[in-house]
């Protein structure tokens, strides 16, 4: 993986995290206008990641890249699913919860891609 592929990837994930951060419900993470915001950046991040993904010549990245894109999808899926039904479904989950954890294990799996390429770099 070139050295700027590595930086458009950190790039968005910033980004992320940013927009966490930021969001003036980061505190209440399973609220409505969260989730809302929420979808509207999976979609963009799911186009970036696939779209980049395709065009790496490395089978193996592209196969890894494309698992942490289907993470994102189901995110997505998910919390476009809390929008329709936001009652509580297990105890105290709901949708919006696995939406949630969904997307951090996305983002985690993309971040041991990049760990592992870099050490390759190296």
């Amino acid at each position: 993986m070139k050295k700027e592929e590595i930086t458009i990837f950190l790039l968005i994930l910033g980004t992320f995290i940013l927009v966490l951060l930021l969001n003036k419900n980061f505190l209440n993470l399973v609220s409505k206008d969260f989730i809302g915001n929420y979808i509207l950046l999976i979609s963009i991040t799911l186009f970036i990641l696939g779209f980049s993904s395709l065009q790496i010549e490395k089978k193996e990245l592209k196969i890894d890249l494309l698992n942490s894109s289907l993470w994102l999808f189901v995110s997505f899926l998910l919390g476009f699913s809390y929008l329709a039904y936001p009652e509580k479904i297990i105890g105290e989950l709901n949708l919006g919860s696995f939406s949630l954890w969904a997307f951090i294990g996305g983002i985690l799996y993309l971040f041991l891609i990049l760990i592992k390429e870099r050490s390759r770099l190296i």
